[in-house]
């Protein structure tokens, strides 16, 4: 291995490690406020007054919100990661050359577009690396970083790596869900419904709905059945409420972290690399 080569795989070792820290502390963060949510459910009793049951309610309402926020802060953490080590990457001739050719093509595509052209996309035609880098968001944001990541590493498509394809099934869902919690709320919106279903159409031959059933919707909150004033399972196939439960977080969290050290390693043993990164 060249020696640039190697000083770049040592910078996304770096990169690695410090994912992996802001993960894990964020990780016991979500663990300390499901610990103590449970002793408090545990440490009530039915002699308890009135006041102390609201009280109790509002303590589990607050919880929530707060593993809602580190539910997005996980997704926040792995999508810079992969931003990172894109650009870092470039600094390898071989890849440098896919990403300048995928940000070409979608520049043309984009910028002469007979409907709607776009100027921005026209201006990064032929610029040179240090340019495109510096735009490297507008080009994230139309492949999505992942899709991006396996591109330009040359890992091929996802849809055919069926090492991975049912981490990646489970965390899109969480992809989805976390735009529909930071935009529309707790309640499946327009988008988020019509996102999943061309995601199970695109990919029926993995049977992604049953994938959702048994693992993500597995761990739907129970919601309130206001007839009979108690706590009810949701139904997979009308869900009301998509508040991110404890097994839910860490269903997401472990295909995450799955993810992005599958990723890694793929990149070193591509380039013959001691795999050892933690």
């Amino acid at each position: 291995m060249k020696a640039r080569e190697q000083e770049v795989i040592n910078e996304i070792d770096i990169l690695m490690h410090k994912f992996i820290d802001n993960m894990v502390t964020i990780f016991k963060l979500q663990y300390s406020v499901s610990f103590d949510e449970s002793f408090i459910k545990k440490s009530l009793t039915s002699k308890k007054s009135h006041y102390d049951w609201e009280k109790h309610h509002r303590s589990i309402l607050s919880k929530n919100k707060l593993r809602e926020s580190l539910f997005l802060r996980i997704f926040v953490e792995f999508e810079r990661f992969l931003s990172e080590i894109i650009e870092k990457s470039t600094g390898i001739n071989e890849i440098k050359g896919r990403f300048t050719e995928i940000f070409y093509r979608v520049a043309e595509q984009e910028g002469w577009d007979s409907n709607n052209p776009k100027k921005e996309w026209k201006d990064l035609l032929n610029r040179p690396i240090n340019v495109l880098l510096k735009k490297k968001d507008l080009l994230i944001s139309k492949e999505t970083p992942l899709k991006l990541a396996f591109d330009i590493f040359g890992l091929g498509s996802i849809i055919k790596n069926k090492k991975i394809i049912k981490n990646y099934i489970i965390y899109y869902e969480g992809k989805e869900r976390r735009n529909c919690l930071t935009h529309s709320g707790l309640e499946p919106s327009p988008q988020y419904d019509s996102a999943i279903k061309i995601f199970t159409g695109r990919f029926k031959d993995f049977n992604p709905v049953k994938i959702f059933d048994e693992n993500n919707y597995k761990f739907l909150i129970k919601v309130k059945n206001k007839q009979k004033n108690t706590y009810i399972r949701q139904s997979q196939k009308e869900i009301k409420d998509l508040s991110v439960s404890p097994l839910y977080f860490e269903l997401i969290f472990s295909s995450i972290i799955l993810l992005a050290t599958y990723l890694i390693a793929k990149i070193k043993r591509e380039r013959s690399v001691d795999l050892y990164f933690f």
